[in-house]
């Protein structure tokens, strides 16, 4: 709806001025790669990557309502340092999600109507004693994976796209390349 553009627009016009001057990214979307001796390699994508290198995962669905320590976030922001290091040899200078916060109203058609708040910048201080812990997670997944108690997407499935088994070789799925 026509609402919601203009939202997002808002939205992208509140990020630019709240963070142009201070992120000078080095990549949009950095494919990384963990390799875990033996075991199915780790492939991701960082949001932004910077030149001073830091690692901002943006979260800009509405559905995104709690704080930025929540565990699955704290996931995906070690994974991505891990990935960092594998490929530079050295640990994020600061690694953050950048959440939109959205708000809502409630009109006499007594439907919610959603609009941009902010956006949010919440760093967490992460350094390699987070690394075992993390990768030991992935590897009762893998394990778990194997033994056909959680399943790869299949082929095709909507999911699939954001399935971290999705390597050649793996899967029939081939891995997205980026032109």
């Amino acid at each position: 709806p026509e609402y919601l553009t203009e939202q997002g627009r808002l939205a992208v016009a509140d990020f630019y001025n709240s963070f142009y001057d201070s992120i000078d990214p080095l990549s949009l979307e950095m494919e990384m790669q963990i390799d875990r001796n033996g075991h199915v390699p780790i492939i991701l994508r960082a949001d932004i990557v910077t030149k001073e290198g830091g690692i901002y995962d943006l979260k800009t669905g509405r559905g995104f309502s709690g704080s930025a320590d929540e565990g699955d976030y704290i996931t995906q922001l070690v994974t991505y340092s891990i990935g960092y290091y594998a490929k530079f040899g050295v640990i994020p200078t600061e690694t953050a999600i950048i959440k939109e916060k959205w708000g809502w109203k409630m009109p006499p058609a007594k439907k919610r109507k959603y609009y941009h708040k902010e956006w949010e910048k919440v760093s967490l201080p992460i350094d390699e004693s987070w690394f075992p812990d993390i990768l030991n997670t992935y590897d009762t997944v893998e394990m778990a994976i194997k033994n056909n108690i959680y399943l790869p997407a299949k082929d095709n499935d909507p999911l699939c796209r954001n399935c971290t088994y999705r390597i050649q070789g793996y899967c029939n799925q081939k891995v997205l390349i980026k032109e």
